[in-house]
């Protein structure tokens, strides 16, 4: 009986290891809050490669301008000479 007994107690000592063992498996994993922190600073990143994108779009009509000046004169330059 007693041996019996100490087998049982071996056993739930070994269940309790188990399980001990997976919870510290579980709190490895990344919360909520982390995702919560990473999920903000990737929103930030993405809000600063747009505003850098909006930014180079707002410089292409600019240039745009420039170049239809530059095929008018040269279109006007080759007249000229013929």
């Amino acid at each position: 009986m007693k041996t019996m007994n100490e087998q049982m107690v071996k056993a739930k000592d070994e269940q309790i290891a188990q399980l001990s063992a997976q919870i510290e498996k579980f709190k490895i994993l990344p919360q909520p809050a982390d995702f919560r922190v990473e999920a903000i600073q990737i929103n930030k990143a993405l809000i600063t490669q747009i505003r850098l994108v909006r930014h180079k779009i707002a410089q292409v009509e600019p240039l745009c301008d420039i170049t239809t000046s530059i095929i008018d004169k040269s279109v006007d330059a080759r007249q000229d000479l013929e």
